[in-house]
């Protein structure tokens, strides 16, 4: 009777192995971003074309929402000192990491009156990528 189980057991986890190869074939072949597609740029929360009031503060935290962090590698941020996404505008730069949320960003890169831009994509497992997200922002009080 245990030998006539242990070959049911053995035969049904054969089958799910040999299933699974079957199903992931796919993916592994030409269309290797076909499991992560779908997943759209993230959406921004804060700071979104506000005034923002740093008076006091050591710290300006971003804030978006999260895709799910099993096909998360990465988040990168990027922060510039004006509108525009310009390379010559970028002030700073992070990959962040998928526990590192909210993200904070120290109040000496802010200046009053001035308006700032910030980007978000996220880096896939697989290597893949995100639309980037985007929106401006003015500092009102430093």
């Amino acid at each position: 009777m245990v030998i006539k189980t242990y070959k049911n057991i053995l035969a049904a986890s054969l089958f799910l192995l040999l299933s699974g190869l079957f199903f992931l074939q796919p993916y592994s072949y030409g269309n290797r971003f076909a499991m992560f597609e779908g997943i759209e740029a993230p959406t921004l929360l804060y700071p979104t074309t506000e005034d923002i009031d740093l008076n006091g503060k050591d710290q300006l935290e971003f804030r978006w929402i999260k895709t799910p962090g099993l096909f998360v590698y990465y988040t990168e941020f990027r922060l510039y000192k004006s509108a525009n996404n310009f390379s010559s505008d970028l002030i700073y730069k992070k990959n962040i990491q998928p526990g590192d949320y909210p993200f904070k960003v120290p109040a000496a890169y802010f200046t009053k009156d001035q308006v700032y831009s910030w980007t978000l994509r996220i880096v896939l497992t697989d290597g893949g990528e995100t639309e980037k997200a985007y929106s401006t922002f003015k500092v009102i009080r430093k």
